[in-house]
């Protein structure tokens, strides 16, 4: 069934999914009694099976969809979509069973919700078995994945990261690792893909009772690998969904805390962030912490979407400056 996933209200994280059978109108009182920007009768949801209609009911400040906005007009919108309404944050989706009597859990800095629960569910089957594991997607979120399969299978961990900046090996640089202790689980960190020269010590360590999570952003990491050795370091592959939109919400709230203590979030950075996720993940993660640095030194009490925009442009226009050099 089609429905909305709260994932922002006021200025803190909210997790609620709401189901569409039908027609729903919802307002103030459905989403922050708070909040005068949202009338009591806002918006008009409406269930068209492969489609949401929205349609805006003249309410206070109208109604923003993917960052346009709309009023007294109705638009059609396909999963996922972000919807802001005042400063309530909802994002449109096709399916809303997963996201249903969920709350937001944690596995190390992650955020776990509705889009990385079933990843969760198969990262724990494989480390029930103790096979070993490939998980691609977002690299730091395939990290925080790869230490909860090493709690469960419990035992000391190394880990291990193939920088592309350096013609370090796998045995190199799990060399450059503590190993005096007798570990049950090598984690290895794609950013570059496994090449020849790693191929001697990566067969080494699958003679072992070792099990070896691999960490990557797509299969291309393994391209260089023969059929027969990707089956044997590859029995299991969870891929991570791209579009974290109900999850990454409490990730923007621990970013601004740790680098601006008391700093407050308008729902316009949310969606701001949000709307960023095409870039990919990674590169949005590392664009707002940078944001907010810049942003401390100006001692702002409330960081806006506006405020993030403006230092993607400058930083923009810095960058073809350089370039232009």
């Amino acid at each position: 069934m089609t429905g909305v996933v709260v994932v922002w209200s006021g200025e803190r994280p909210r997790y609620e999914a709401i189901p569409i059978d039908g027609t729903l109108i919802i307002g103030r009182e459905r989403l922050d009694p708070d909040d005068i920007e949202i009338s009591r009768a806002h918006v008009q949801l409406t269930n068209r099976g492969m489609h949401l209609d929205v349609t805006d009911l003249g309410g206070r400040n109208g109604t923003l969809v993917n960052g346009q906005p709309v009023r007294r007009q109705t638009i059609a919108v396909t999963s996922p979509a972000i919807i802001r309404i005042g400063r309530t944050i909802c994002i449109a989706v096709a399916d809303i069973a997963p996201y249903q009597d969920l709350t937001l859990t944690r596995r190390g800095t992650i955020a776990i919700g509705g889009t990385l629960a079933e990843s969760c569910r198969r990262v724990d089957t494989v480390a029930l078995v103790e096979e070993h594991l490939a998980l691609l997607g977002t690299l730091a979120v395939g990290g925080a994945l790869a230490q909860g399969y090493a709690d469960r299978i419990g035992g000391d961990r190394l880990e291990a990261h193939l920088d592309p900046m350096t013609t370090l090996t796998l045995e190199r640089s799990i060399d450059g690792i503590d190993t005096a202790c007798s570990p049950r689980t090598l984690i290895v960190v794609l950013h570059r893909p496994i090449t020849e020269a790693d191929r001697v010590e990566l067969e080494q360590w699958l003679e072992t009772d070792i099990r070896l999570v691999t960490v990557a952003r797509c299969s291309d990491s393994y391209k260089y690998l023969s059929k027969e050795l990707r089956a044997r370091l590859m029995p299991h592959v969870v891929e991570i969904p791209a579009l974290r939109y109900d999850e990454l919400p409490a990730t923007v709230v621990d970013v601004v805390a740790q680098r601006a203590p008391g700093m407050r979030i308008h729902a316009s950075l949310i969606e701001a962030v949000l709307l960023k996720l095409g870039n990919g993940e990674e590169r949005v993660m590392r664009w707002l912490p940078e944001a907010v640095d810049e942003l401390v030194d100006r001692e702002l009490p409330l960081i806006r979407g506006s405020d993030f925009e403006d230092y993607l442009a400058r930083e923009a226009a810095r960058r073809n400056c350089v370039v232009g050099v």
